[in-house]
């Protein structure tokens, strides 16, 4: 917390995703959508927090995306582009660019 302080809180947004292993807790009823929207909204309203969080449960494809976009953006940032190309987060700087993640209870394949 004390680093997002020291960027511009009141703009900064942080979004919290829960994967696979919260779809399964909620589809086995071992936590409820209840108890699940009283969780975003103790993020969303909490004061202690510098910034506002977002929380949502993720599909597989969503999770996928965005595990994704991550890897373009660290392939951008660490270079995987052509020199004389723009540095964009487009796969067409990179040729191809994939992405294989296994977590705790789903696994994701995404290629652009």
């Amino acid at each position: 917390i004390d680093i997002v302080k020291e960027v511009d809180s009141e703009a900064t947004q942080v979004m919290l995703g829960a994967t696979g292993g919260v779809r399964d807790l909620i589809s086995s009823g071992e936590i409820t959508t209840k108890q699940v929207e009283r969780f975003k909204e103790l993020l969303a309203t909490n004061p202690e927090l510098p910034f506002k969080v977002h929380f949502l449960i993720l599909s597989g494809d969503d999770e996928a995306k965005y595990e994704f976009v991550s890897a373009e953006y660290c392939a951008n940032q660490c270079g995987f582009v052509d020199a004389q190309e723009p540095k964009t987060t487009t796969t067409a700087s990179y040729g191809n660019l994939g992405l294989l993640s296994s977590g705790g209870m789903s696994s994701q394949i995404f290629v652009k």
